[in-house]
């Protein structure tokens, strides 16, 4: 993932720490924070994917939260798919 296309406050997935958030943004590193702590990245070679949809609008892009009414469940969240009947 190219740093140009993180921003501060974007959940972002690390094949080693897992899911975490963008608190900072530099020319070469972003510092984000996982659950078992902050981490200067370079987001290139440690190979950050973003953990939440995403969207391009003319060559913007943002949250797909921030295009919708609707907020986006995560599958692991334990919400989706839940009706409340019994089958």
């Amino acid at each position: 993932m190219k740093i140009e296309s993180l921003h501060v406050g974007m959940n972002v997935r690390h094949p080693q720490y897992g899911v975490g958030v963008v608190k900072t943004i530099s020319e070469i590193t972003a510092e984000i924070l996982f659950a078992d702590g902050k981490r200067a990245v370079a987001p290139e070679a440690a190979g950050l994917e973003p953990a939440e949809p995403q969207t391009a609008v003319s060559g913007l892009n943002l949250p797909l939260n921030n295009l919708s009414s609707k907020p986006w469940m995560p599958p692991w969240s334990g919400s989706a798919g839940k009706t409340g009947c019994r089958g």
